[in-house]
């Protein structure tokens, strides 16, 4: 077959058939001609580099080749493409999609291995799979820190986050955080991504805060007097998150429950039930009380009040009658005129002559009296008569025997509440203030917290003053007049916001258009810390001290502005070892200015109550093996803000013997072995051996072998260990005497006999020798 290749072909047509044309002549060539002629062409995908989504898109498959009626076939990510519409050499994308991004390139049926060059397509499109994550995951507890995150996919990517607690904006950026959860943060959260192409909302995530009752009130049922033999029900209800299941009633004075339950009864009430009390909420985070006042009136007292009332208005009527009667008597009595006063008019007696009345008006005037307040002052008490004297001394002994009427308290129908801001930062000052609407006089306020009497704080009059609030200062507080404690307002709930435990940087700027990409850094490091509007600092540590700069960027530029952070930490000074039996002191210390703080220490992770701590100070008075580990600190009120861990090692002497093995050689001993007399094996190797949990079975005599490439020799030592009983451990070091001497004469004698050896060897660089000496030491840690 002819070489096309050597023909000078100037155009090249390739049919399905396999036939090659050229200038006019054709000529049959097999598939393998096909293949090799077009390679020699050039394909390439023509199409936009970019779309939005929804649009519509052509890409075609260009060659410069002469191809009769060639099938195309194209390819998306290197695999071939079946479901798109394909006419001639075009690929036509109707309606373009996120999915429709990525490299596209085409081939001509039959020479599908040769791909013209990948066309890369992409596609512009609003956020999709919006979502959020809520970190730390499991149960949000009040106080807590909570950060909330969204993710999105979007082309460009997505910059602009806003968060939204039902139809209320609450915050922009990718992060949200609540650094300090309250009960009021509970509610579906969602969060709307935004870039240039549109914005998608993420499905609502639920944040539910959990916190420990509130508002604990107690109702009588019934209500009103509560008389002797009756019934009476006290019912608690509280606010808690979950809700309250446990309630358990106490009777002031007493030690132990009266009941539980939300309500307890009392069948059959007697005298003996009358008390204050109390209610205890209980959930799974904390507990709150809730107090009542139970008076009960006994059946006796009512039957005597009715008595001595009833007594009374009989007594009371008799007289008003035997005054009207003797009244009239005289205004028809025509001759009496010489008792009487010729101006005298309605008031009967106010005009008589005391030496000439008779026993009828002094029996009278002991209730009808020319004045209201001093029913004696017109009366000569040296004229009354026997009359007088036995129906004065019965009323005044009826008006001194009555019990004194029941004391009605307006307080309460009134309203005690208490005004008092709900967040206050730890360190500064706080004011309390218990307002009622019934007007007192002179009233001493008590105070409460937690549902316990104040007796430390300061109060003028109506208020509580709180110096330097701490996180003690936290809780629930109520107030009551006194006489009338058992009438509480209802419960303020003070929060302290404990500096340092998280830290918000908030970054504003004026530009227009406004700005609406915020991004954080810190000084230092390449990558952003953050972005947003406010950037959120969660658990803070000393590591997090440093300058942070925020850019502002709208359309138009960029612009910095920066903050300086300073974190202050708890650390632990403390002696990083201690001897068995000695006293240590471990030191909690602060950058922070702190007012009369409470410290409490940790040991592995678990708070110390054992252990004698003086202000900051951690004082452990004889050191046991017991209290060697890993010491912390921290502030009552922020426990969860631990000092960096301080790690206290004990030497627990006597525990351990080292035996170390030292020798003068040349070339310098390598090998020493260890043995124990009475032993056929090593126990042990090495230039020291150490034996860990000695025992007196430990007690013998050791010998260490020293040994070079010209020899060996021996060291020994006695270890001798007393038994259980004995207060010392000692190791007998040394070499006898003879010993010592023999050794000598052995070493001389070597030394000599090497000499010539050395003095005949003139080519040795180095001198060999072997021992001069091996010395064995003890090195003991114990006293038992």
């Amino acid at each position: 077959m002819k070489d096309w290749r050597q023909s000078g072909v100037q155009e090249l047509v390739i049919g399905d058939t396999g036939t090659l044309g050229r200038s006019g002549n054709t000529e049959k060539m097999g598939r393998s001609g096909d293949m090799e002629a077009m390679s020699k062409s050039e394909l390439h995908v023509e199409a936009p580099e970019e779309v939005t989504e929804g649009e519509t898109a052509d890409l075609t498959c260009n060659t410069t080749c002469s191809l009769t009626d060639p099938t195309f076939i194209w390819y998306k990510n290197g695999r071939p493409l079946t479901t798109k519409t394909i006419k001639n050499n075009q690929l036509h994308l109707q309606t373009v999609s996120s999915e429709d991004a990525g490299s596209y390139s085409c081939a001509v049926r039959g020479s599908q291995h040769l791909h013209s060059t990948a066309h890369r397509l992409r596609v512009r499109y609003p956020p999709k799979n919006v979502s959020v994550s809520i970190s730390p995951s499991g149960e949000i507890v009040e106080g807590s820190s909570v950060t909330l995150t969204c993710s999105s996919d979007g082309n460009p990517p997505v910059k602009i986050y806003t968060w939204f607690k039902g139809s209320t904006s609450v915050g922009e950026g990718k992060t949200y955080s609540i650094p300090n959860t309250r009960s009021e943060d509970s509610g579906e959260y969602t969060c709307w991504s935004r870039n240039d192409h549109g914005e998608r909302r993420s499905t609502a995530v639920q944040i539910n805060v959990l916190y420990p009752p509130k508002s604990v009130s107690v109702s009588i049922n019934p209500s009103g007097e509560i008389v002797e033999g009756s019934s009476v029900t006290l019912t608690c209800s509280s606010d808690g998150n979950p809700p309250v299941k446990i309630y358990t009633w106490f009777k002031e004075g007493g030690t132990s429950p009266v009941g539980s339950g939300h309500s307890y009864s009392i069948i059959s009430i007697t005298a003996d039930h009358t008390g204050l009390y109390y209610c205890e909420a209980q959930n799974d985070h904390g507990a709150l009380n809730g107090t009542v006042m139970v008076s009960v009136k006994s059946q006796s007292s009512s039957a005597v009040w009715f008595a001595v009332g009833g007594g009374s208005f009989l007594l009371i009527t008799v007289l008003i009658c035997i005054c009207r009667i003797n009244r009239k008597k005289r205004r028809s009595d025509k001759h009496g005129d010489e008792n009487t006063d010729p101006n005298a008019q309605d008031d009967t007696y106010t005009a008589l002559q005391p030496r000439s009345s008779d026993d009828v008006y002094h029996t009278l005037a002991a209730v009808q009296s020319s004045s209201p307040d001093d029913p004696y002052t017109a009366q000569d008490p040296q004229s009354r008569s026997p009359e007088y004297d036995t129906l004065a001394a019965a009323v005044m002994r009826s008006l001194r025997t009555a019990p004194p009427l029941p004391l009605v308290f307006l307080l309460m129908a009134v309203d005690l509440h208490v005004e008092a801001p709900e967040e206050v930062t730890e360190g500064e000052t706080a004011d309390l203030t218990c307002n009622t609407t019934c007007s007192l006089t002179d009233p001493t306020f008590i105070w409460y917290k937690d549902g316990r009497p104040l007796t430390t704080k300061t109060i003028k009059n109506n208020q509580l003053h709180l110096q330097t609030v701490s996180s003690e200062d936290a809780g629930s507080y109520s107030c009551a007049v006194r006489g009338s404690q058992h009438l509480h307002s209802t419960a303020h709930s003070l929060r302290v916001r404990l500096e340092g435990s998280s830290v918000t940087l908030t970054c504003s700027s004026d530009g227009n258009p406004p700005v609406k990409i915020y991004t954080w850094f810190k000084e230092g490091g390449t990558s952003p810390v953050g972005s947003g509007h406010s950037y959120s600092i969660i658990s803070i540590t000393a590591d997090h001290t440093g300058l942070y700069y925020c850019e502002a960027q709208n359309d138009h530029g960029a612009l910095n502005g920066t903050v300086m952070v300073s974190v202050k930490n708890l650390h632990v000074e403390a002696p990083e070892e201690v001897t068995e039996g000695e006293t240590a002191d471990l030191t909690c210390n602060t950058t922070c200015s702190l007012t009369d703080p409470t410290f409490i220490w940790y040991k592995d992770g678990r708070p110390l109550t054992t252990k004698t701590i003086k202000n900051n100070q951690l004082h452990l008075q004889t050191v046991s093996s017991e209290d060697a580990g890993s010491y912390s600190c921290a502030v009552r009120g922020s426990q969860h803000l631990h000092s960096t861990a301080h790690s206290l090692r004990v030497r627990l002497e006597g525990s351990s013997v080292t035996l170390t093995c030292s020798s003068d050689g040349n070339p310098p001993v390598k090998i020493y072995t260890w043995f124990k007399e009475g032993g056929t094996s090593p126990v042990g190797s090495g230039h020291s051996y150490s034996i860990i949990s000695i025992t007196a079975d430990h007690t013998g005599l050791y010998y260490c072998e020293a040994q070079n490439d010209h020899g060996a020799l021996n060291g020994t030592v006695m270890v001798s260990v007393k038994t259980a009983g004995s207060e010392v451990l000692y190791a007998v070091v040394g070499l006898s005497l003879c010993g010592n001497a023999a050794l000598l004469t052995v070493v001389f004698w070597m030394r000599r006999k090497m000499m010539p050896i050395r003095k005949a060897d003139k080519h040795d660089k180095e001198v060999s020798r072997s021992f001069s000496s091996v010395r064995v030491s003890v090195i003991t840690h114990l006293i038992l």
